[in-house]
């Protein structure tokens, strides 16, 4: 009744010998898709907004935004954001910011529609799926 016996025996050499000609690349999250600003309700914020889009006094020491010098929207967005996704990977190497990971279920877009998602031109969000080729 064990799950592990419904399995070819690969503890017995069935499923052959053992590979060694794997190659495993690891990068860490935070130097690509997961941006510094992730838990602050990124998506919603404006590309061409020169207000901090968050409380300054609200940031952790050791947190990822304590060490990001970008002081509004605007200025994450192009020193932080379009730097990684215009940041050409090295040989062998996936580009750094295949994807932009959202945290907290997307919490902060729950009540939105698409029409509003598409309606908001100036919101991170948009432009993501805009650069990722997605329309209305």
């Amino acid at each position: 009744m064990c799950p592990e016996n419904e399995e070819p025996p690969w503890f017995e050499g069935a499923s052959g010998p053992p590979r060694n000609d794997a190659v495993l690349l690891l990068r860490d999250p935070r130097d690509g898709p997961q941006l510094p600003f992730a838990f602050l309700g990124m998506a919603n914020w404006h590309i061409d907004s020169t207000e901090r889009a968050w409380d300054a006094s609200k940031i952790l020491p050791g947190s990822p935004m304590s060490s990001e010098t970008c002081n509004c929207s605007r200025q994450c967005w192009e020193d932080v954001f379009m730097a990684r996704f215009r940041k050409k990977p090295k040989d062998g190497e996936a580009a750094l910011l295949s994807f932009v990971k959202l945290f907290g279920h997307g919490d902060d877009l729950v009540f939105k529609t698409r029409e509003a998602v598409f309606a908001d031109k100036k919101s991170y969000l948009y432009n993501w799926l805009k650069i990722a080729g997605v329309t209305a």
